[in-house]
């Protein structure tokens, strides 16, 4: 969970996608908390302090809780996932397989 924390307050900073990108390059196993910093100021947030802050407060920690709520409440047991037009779709999915 520590990984999707870091990744909300990446994103508060504007940095998910490089976030996002940078934690599948990163063996997440030998991350400790000091090392989600580390990785954020890679992926380019502009407050390492703001990130920090962000990481030993409840917020970040809550909105991933209801997002894995929604998400059980709505059927996803897996990611990604997408549901369009009422069809769930797991994995990636090309634009081609999306638009059918």
């Amino acid at each position: 969970m520590s990984a999707a924390v870091a990744s909300v307050c990446a994103s508060r900073q504007n940095a998910f996608k490089a976030m996002d990108k940078l934690l599948f390059q990163t063996n997440l196993a030998k991350q400790a908390i000091g090392g989600w910093s580390s990785i954020a100021t890679q992926a380019g947030i502009r407050s390492k302090s703001q990130f920090d802050d962000c990481m030993a407060s409840p917020s970040a920690r809550q909105a991933v809780e209801a997002n894995v709520a929604l998400g059980k409440h709505l059927g996803i047991d897996a990611t990604p996932a997408l549901i369009i037009g009422g069809r769930m779709m797991y994995g990636y999915q090309s634009e081609e397989k999306i638009m059918t």
